[in-house]
């Protein structure tokens, strides 16, 4: 239980329809926050032979996500970090040849970006390095979680990138952002092909997490973390020989108590009114009239926030939710029904 990913959940036929697909131009990986969609792109990565694996993080800028992508390449060549491109050793050597190989003749900016620096007039393709241009036929793999946080700038790049094929492309995403990488205005419409990942069935959590098909437990815990395979591992991970899925569940929603506070922190600098509306989704209440108040439309306004920063996602029957199944049981460990006011320093309503 300990090894289990959610990777391993996928059957080998949705795994090899992604890759023929891949081969066909870029991919769209369709998934709700705590679905492993982020784990089945790294496997694709792991099994590559050039690949890289991009996370860009809420309100990047062009430049900051071309840095970030210059250090996970270098951080790829060398693992234990830049210092060792300081040393006069053997593993120093060598990490310096695969960077020069990488990058040719922008190999030290490469590694002065990685540290911090500047990284202006750099493009993607520039980033990634030079290999995409020295090996016609042995296209990149370029694999972005959270694909929707990327600047538009560089998806536009990107879908460059894939129609002259210099790369491969597979993003994640969820329902909320596919409009805004697939729409009709959108860098990559009429470019990519959407794939939704599918829900692993009951009999495939049961086997793999050894427990009966019919148990109560395994049906109490899908319904904890609705079905979605990394929410249900990070669960069950929780779960010892004997202990029940509820303790289980409490030890998990515990363990994410401070990052629970973080994130009503976080929706305080977002706008005013986005921590008691994350508490009120929590409670399952309707977010429009939970502020005494509260205009619409500004509840509307930080409703979107909320939804940009992927903390909360469309439900069933026109409502919402916490997108992170395990952070909703965190929340409502918080304060009921709603918390104290919050502001931030640079938060709007």
């Amino acid at each position: 239980m300990k090894d289990l990913r959610p990777r391993d959940l996928f059957n080998l036929s949705f795994r090899q329809e992604l890759r023929a697909r891949l081969d066909s131009g870029p991919v769209v990986l369709l998934a709700p926050v705590g679905a492993g969609a982020e784990d089945l792109a790294l496997a694709e990565v792991e099994r590559a032979k050039h690949a890289v694996l991009l996370k860009p993080t809420v309100g990047s800028a062009p430049a900051e996500a071309i840095s970030s992508t210059v250090a996970q390449v270098v951080h790829d060549i060398e693992p234990m970090g830049v210092s060792t491109f300081d040393g006069n050793d053997g593993r120093t050597r060598r990490a310096l040849l695969a960077l020069a190989r990488r990058y040719g003749s922008k190999a030290a900016l490469a590694l002065d970006v990685a540290r911090g620096g500047n990284s202006a007039g750099w493009t993607l393709a520039d980033a990634l390095g030079t290999t995409i241009h020295e090996r016609p036929g042995t296209p990149v793999l370029v694999a972005i979680t959270n694909a929707h946080r990327l600047p538009g700038s560089l998806l536009w790049e990107l879908r460059d990138l894939a129609n002259d094929g210099q790369a491969r492309v597979l993003l994640t995403t969820h329902a909320e952002h596919a409009e805004g990488l697939l729409g009709a205005k959108a860098p990559l419409y009429g470019n990519a092909t959407s794939v939704e990942l599918p829900e692993p069935v009951t009999g495939d959590w049961a086997r793999k997490l050894h427990m009966p098909r019919d148990s109560p437990e395994i049906q109490a815990l899908l319904i904890h973390t609705r079905a979605r395979a990394a929410s249900t591992i990070e669960v069950a991970a929780f779960r010892e020989l004997g202990m029940s899925v509820s303790l289980a569940w409490q030890r998990a929603i515990n363990s994410r108590a401070s990052e629970a506070e973080n994130v009503l922190n976080l929706a305080a600098t977002l706008n005013v009114y986005a921590p008691r509306l994350l508490i009120a989704i929590a409670n399952e209440a309707a977010p429009y009239g939970a502020i005494t108040g509260a205009p619409s439309q500004r509840v509307a306004r930080a409703l979107a926030k909320l939804r940009d920063v992927d903390l909360i996602e469309r439900g069933t029957l026109r409502t919402w939710q916490i997108a992170d199944p395990v952070l909703h049981g965190a929340l409502l460990m918080c304060t009921s029904p709603y918390p104290p006011n919050r502001t931030g320093s640079s938060a709007s309503p």
